[in-house]
């Protein structure tokens, strides 16, 4: 099966700066970022500013998966607020534009698959870690945001197209880096 006939997954991290990776499984991903708002902006403006850049991306480029990083920690009423929130809204836009696919995943799965250790004892060990294993894959990544949701995409393909995912094995990386 060629990569053409593979569906198109995009991956997103969700935050103030919402990190994003979309390709087919086997091919190297594409990765971007969405500032949601400007500094100082409210909650309801940020969700309102990823409906708008989801709304618009899904409207061209039409994935049939769509990955979403889960909230994992209590950091703040309001963080998780909007974090919730801003899980709400991809799945809603996502549904109403027609993807019915769409995967919570956990960021301890997903680093426990792409950099085979899911838990770090600073918080900035696990996103560098990741950040370094997307540099070895020949990936580039503008930050840890379009890292996250790249690690998160590799997931994805693998756990759903595995025969035809990206190996991220250390030892298989140079094998078939794209």
């Amino acid at each position: 099966m060629s990569t053409t006939a593979l569906p198109l997954i995009l991956a997103l991290d969700v935050a103030s700066t919402t990190g994003c990776a979309e390709g087919r499984p086997g091919e190297k991903p594409r990765t971007w970022k969405w500032q949601l708002g400007k500094a100082g902006a409210t909650r309801p403006e940020r969700l309102f500013s990823l409906l708008c850049h989801l709304s618009e991306h899904l409207a061209v480029s039409q994935p049939k998966i769509i990955v979403i990083e889960a909230p994992m920690s209590l950091r703040g009423v309001d963080t998780m607020m909007l974090l919730f929130g801003a899980v709400g809204v991809c799945e809603a836009v996502a549904r109403g534009r027609g993807v019915n696919d769409i995967i919570l995943a956990n960021v301890q799965k997903v680093r426990g698959y792409f950099v085979d250790r899911s838990r770090f004892k600073e918080t900035n060990d696990g996103k560098k870690a990741v950040m370094a294993k997307c540099q070895a894959l020949g990936w580039n990544p503008q930050g840890f945001d379009e890292a996250d949701a790249a690690a998160a995409w590799a997931w994805a393909c693998h756990t759903r197209y595995p025969r035809h995912a990206q190996h991220v094995e250390p030892l298989l990386i140079g094998s078939d880096a794209r």
